[in-house]
Order: C-alpha cells, then sequence, then structure tokens
C-alpha cells in the first residue's frame, strides 16, 4: 500500500492514518511525478504561494547499489540552490536494534541517513515525506522527515525522524530538487509536492 493524503489525513504503507486539522482546501497538490526510466533529478521549480510544502515520496529505486535519496532547496527564477549548511539532528532504527541519535550538516539533506538503498531490480525501495516549513522567512527554512527503507523480502529494515533548518541569506523558497547520491540516477519512484497554505 502507498502513502496517501486525502481530505480526512495521511495514510501511511502499514495502513495506519494520521489526521490533519487543516481543511482539504488548506492542502493543494501542486503535481506528481513518477520516475520509470533513469533520471537524474526529480525538480519543483518557480514555487510560490505557500509558507509550507509537503512532500511524499514512494517506492524509490536508484539506478546504482549504495546509494541515499538527498534534497536540495533553491530560490530565484535560476534557481540557486544551496549547497552547505544543512543542519540537523535526528533518530534511526535499524533491522529491529536499538535507536541511534546522529547529526549532519553538510550540502543536501539526506533522506536515507544509515542505509544506502540497492539498485534496480533488487526490490528494494525507500518511502517517506518531508514537511518543509518557513517557505517564505528570510532567515531560514525548515524541514523534518520522517521515511522508511523495504528491503528485497519486503520487510521493513529502516526508520528515520529528523529536523533541521538552512540559513536562506534572506530568499524565499522557489525549488526543491532530489537526486541520489554520488551522482547515480533515479531508476524508480513516484514523487508528489503539495502546497500548504494554513
Amino acid at each position: 500500500m502507498a502513502t496517501s493524503v486525502t481530505s480526512t489525513g495521511i495514510t501511511f504503507p502499514d495502513s495506519t492514518t494520521q489526521t490533519t486539522a487543516a481543511s482539504a482546501s488548506a492542502m493543494s497538490l501542486i503535481s506528481t511525478q513518477t520516475v520509470s526510466s533513469a533520471t537524474s533529478a526529480v525538480s519543483w521549480t518557480g514555487l510560490s504561494g505557500y509558507d509550507k510544502y509537503f512532500l511524499i515520496f514512494e517506492s524509490v529505486v536508484p539506478v546504482n547499489s549504495s546509494q541515499s535519496l538527498t534534497m536540495t532547496l533553491g530560490y530565484g527564477a535560476g534557481p540557486t540552490y544551496l549547497s552547505s549548511g544543512y543542519k540537523y539532528a535526528g533518530a534511526f532504527n535499524w533491522n529491529s536494534n536499538l535507536s541511534s541519535m546522529y547529526t549532519f550538516n553538510g550540502g543536501n539533506v539526506n533522506l536515507s541517513n544509515y542505509y544506502n538503498l540497492g539498485s534496480t531490480g533488487s526490490s528494494e525501495s525507500y518511502s517517506g515525506y518531508v514537511y518543509i516549513n518557513s517557505a517564505t522567512y528570510s532567515g531560514f527554512w525548515g524541514y523534518q522527515c520522517m521515511s522508511s527503507f523495504v528491503d528485497t523480502s519486503n520487510n521493513a529494515q529502516e526508520a528515520d525522524i529528523f529536523a533541521g533548518q538552512v540559513a536562506n541569506s534572506g530568499n524565499a523558497l522557489t525549488a526543491i530538487k532530489l537526486t541520489c547520491g554520488g551522482g547515480a540516477n533515479i531508476a524508480s519512484g513516484k514523487f508528489s509536492l503539495y502546497g500548504m497554505s494554513s
């Protein structure tokens, strides 16, 4: 079962539902992009009109093995993507082991912080969501992520949760880009971006 957003809440792959206080009109689908052949990046540009964004990624698989899904944020018409200063802290649970804490300060937001995804044909995939706030604030953009990794036997092997921010030099957010680490292409996956007005 895929992650889905409805007027009553967010339903996750394990069939649990998180209800939302916002009305149906407060969350608007900007676009859904489905990747079925190798592509270097999935991106949204020219973003405006929202202070918050909600990004869902489902069943993501890289072309090459041992690669992670990463996110960079940008501003302006270009756009210009920030290449440093992404700071966040969180925890992961790997293969039923006890949770571990971590911190990060680097050039992007790594959406799979512990386990690197398998390659095309491995049946391994990564799914989750990112909430981006303060998109119009002139100091920083914030982000919070929850995600999980599924192995070749369709068993959940990793769960990540983290939060952080990046200084934006006084610019509003206009672009979001997802890539795989190490310059690898994305082989497949579904990506939906929503704008939130309240």
